[in-house]
């Protein structure tokens, strides 16, 4: 019986052990698989990272490819440029009315359909390149076109108290107009801002004073870029020596009456009475009254003075 007891324990020692042994292997196992895993991840991610700079990368195949695409089609918009180029050189030499301004704009723009041309620049598919209009002849590539760009600003109208202008602009749609203004004599913290209730491409500088050289400052801001031109423009001045008088006639009532006339439009004519012994002192500042070529002006009576001027709002003419 003691045998048997002794026989049984022992086999419970063994199996105990065997499992004990089971176990450990079991862990062994596990924990080599896991480095495995681990050797075999971290390996996965070096070989991707490999792969994404090969291809993403600076030098990568995709920025490869979008450098071979900008470089054929800047190569294409600079070769269609110097055919029409060409052409031009030989309409310069053959044609008479040819000239290297609006003649060569046209020339260019009727052949190129949305091609840009500056004063020493054009642009075509997007891409802008230095103009030697002398030749013409195209020179170095100067960047991408992006962003607004002013071409001209054209002065539509101009009186002796105001100047309104047009602006001639590319890439600029949806853009922010703003117009300013300031005397050519005046310091940068003189400009005044024109408040417009629409963002528009023309503009009119308003109460000006006449015969003065104005700076007028036009920006346009797009989501991407802004631009900034400035031009000079001198206001006209006020017409002088074209009023004139009639004889002064007597209406039989102890006054006279005298007509008034003027060769001038656009400008209102106006005048002023003074009475025999009365000052003319501050007379420019006086309430004038307003009245029309070749009306008369009545109630005078011996001795008055009548003066006249033109006057535009901001300027009057001497009186």
């Amino acid at each position: 019986m003691k045998n048997k007891t002794r026989n049984i324990k022992k086999l419970k020692e063994s199996r105990n052990t065997n499992i004990k042994k089971i176990k450990e292997n079991i862990k062994k196992q596990n924990a080599i698989t896991l480095i495995s895993l681990i050797v075999t991840i971290v390996i996965l991610i070096i070989l991707a990272s490999v792969s994404i700079n090969v291809i993403l990368g600076e030098g990568g195949l995709t920025n490869q490819a979008k450098t071979a695409k900008f470089e054929t089609e800047k190569g294409t918009a600079r070769e269609q440029i110097e055919v029409v180029l060409l052409e031009a050189q030989t309409e310069k030499a053959l044609n008479d009315e040819y000239d290297e301004n609006e003649f060569l704009d046209k020339f260019v723009e009727d052949r190129l359909n949305g091609v840009w041309l500056d004063q020493d620049e054009i642009s075509y598919d997007g891409f802008i390149f230095a103009l030697d209009r002398s030749v013409p002849k195209l020179g170095d590539y100067m960047g991408q076109d992006e962003g607004p760009r002013i071409k001209e600003i054209k002065v539509i109208e101009k009186t002796t108290n105001s100047v309104s202008i047009e602006v001639n602009a590319r890439n600029a749609e949806g853009g922010k107009y703003t117009y300013s203004y300031k005397k050519d004599s005046d310091g940068e913290e003189a400009w005044v801002e024109v408040k417009k209730e629409v963002e528009e491409n023309t503009c009119i500088f308003e109460n000006l004073e006449e015969n003065e050289k104005y700076n007028l400052k036009v920006r346009i801001e797009t989501a991407e870029g802004e631009i900034e031109q400035i031009i000079n423009e001198i206001t006209g001045e006020v017409p002088k020596g074209t009023i004139t008088f009639d004889e002064a006639e007597w209406v039989g009532d102890g006054t006279a009456k005298i007509r008034i006339n003027t060769t001038e439009t656009g400008y209102t004519m106006q005048y002023i009475i003074v009475k025999q012994g009365e000052s003319t002192e501050g007379l420019p500042q006086k309430n004038w009254s307003e009245i029309a070529s070749g009306s008369d002006i009545i109630g005078l009576y011996l001795g008055d003075t009548v003066y006249a001027r033109l006057y535009d709002g901001k300027n009057e003419s001497d009186y």
